[in-house]
């Protein structure tokens, strides 16, 4: 009977840490993650917003804006605002990533799914293919 229960302790424990793996350093070193928005006005246009977050091995991370137009249906000069990047560092325990900005302010993203979402869940980024090259 003891070795019965053991036997289903020791199988319960394996079949927890392999399906309930927490995110770990190693999961987002080197990963990008990108969040797109099409926002369509009848009059001006459709424009592109696109967020991309890309964590590096040394826990350093970058978030760059950008926006382009699709479709642009007015004559009006109205170009996009330039690309900006701001950076900071990142840490990551359970299935939290906490972003740490250069202005010392922390946000804090949830891992669920193979994609990261904010805190107030307006902002669902999902990993892309890409990797960031390691620099030695």
């Amino acid at each position: 009977m003891k070795r019965i229960f053991l036997v289903v302790i020791i199988i319960s424990m394996s079949f927890t840490s392999f399906y309930c793996k927490k995110l770990s350093l190693q999961d987002i070193g080197g990963t990008v993650w990108v969040n797109k928005r099409i926002i369509q006005d009848n009059r001006m246009g459709t424009e592109e917003i696109r967020l991309t977050l890309t964590f590096k091995y040394d826990r350093s991370f970058s978030l760059e804006r950008s926006e382009r137009w699709i479709i642009k249906k007015t004559k009006l000069n109205l170009d996009p605002p330039k690309d900006v990047v701001l950076s900071g560092v990142y840490d990551v325990a359970d299935d939290k990533v906490k972003l740490m900005w250069s202005d010392k302010s922390i946000t804090e993203f949830t891992y669920k799914d193979n994609t990261l979402i904010s805190p107030d869940q307006t902002r669902i980024f999902e990993k892309t293919g890409e990797r960031v090259q390691m620099k030695y």
